[in-house]
């Protein structure tokens, strides 16, 4: 640090930009904690309210039964899916073509519980229905395609089991709702001029 700002580095317009965002990083957050929402809390009554409104939102992934083929190449896998969605047995499928460690127990994976990953894949399974079958998916250096067993569902989290997403989502609206309230207040004791000669002249 010494030897760079003995260099004149720190001394640039661009130090001095980064050293201003940093601040304003370290500033606005502690700001907003300890003066715009210091006064927001939530109560009990109010994550109820919102735990009952919400409810649906609140399911346990289901438990699904999975079988799985693995093949070299899409069009293989293409084949195999549009042979399960036929009829075919896919233990004997699997048995016969599959490459990976379930083909043995004719590719029962046994029961899993997906989540939303954001893998596409898995965000299939949370709706899939029994006998339905997903894929091909690449994974690694084959191809997958999936059917679903069985399907059992979970039920709903408790308001003690996610009370502390509640309160959070709680508290995040709460926060936004004070911080549009201070900024409208600033505005209303602010004169704002906008000088349209310097902005047509800057370069973002």
């Amino acid at each position: 640090v010494a030897e760079a700002l003995a260099r004149g580095y720190g001394d640039t317009s661009e130090a001095r930009r980064g050293l201003h965002a940093y601040e304003s990083r370290l500033l606005i957050p502690r700001f907003l904690n300890q003066v715009v929402a210091t006064d927001v809390t939530v109560t009990r009554e109010e994550m109820e309210a919102y735990y009952e409104a919400q409810k649906e939102a609140f399911h346990r992934p289901p438990r699904i039964q999975l079988r799985q083929i693995t093949v070299p190449s899409e069009e293989e896998a293409k084949r195999v899916a549009a042979l399960l969605r036929q009829g075919a047995d896919l233990a004997w499928l699997a048995r016969r073509h599959s490459t990976d460690s379930f083909k043995d127990a004719g590719g029962d994976r046994g029961w899993v519980t997906p989540g939303p990953s954001g893998d596409p894949l898995e965000e299939g399974l949370l709706e899939a229905q029994p006998g339905e079958v997903l894929g091909p998916v690449e994974r690694g250096d084959g191809f997958i395609v999936v059917q679903v067993g069985a399907r059992e569902e979970q039920g709903i989290y408790s308001l003690d089991e996610i009370g502390g997403n509640v309160r959070q989502t709680l508290q995040e609206q709460k926060t936004q709702q004070a911080l549009h309230h201070f900024i409208q207040t600033l505005r209303g004791r602010s004169e704002i001029v906008l000088h349209e000669d310097v902005l047509a002249r800057m370069r973002i």
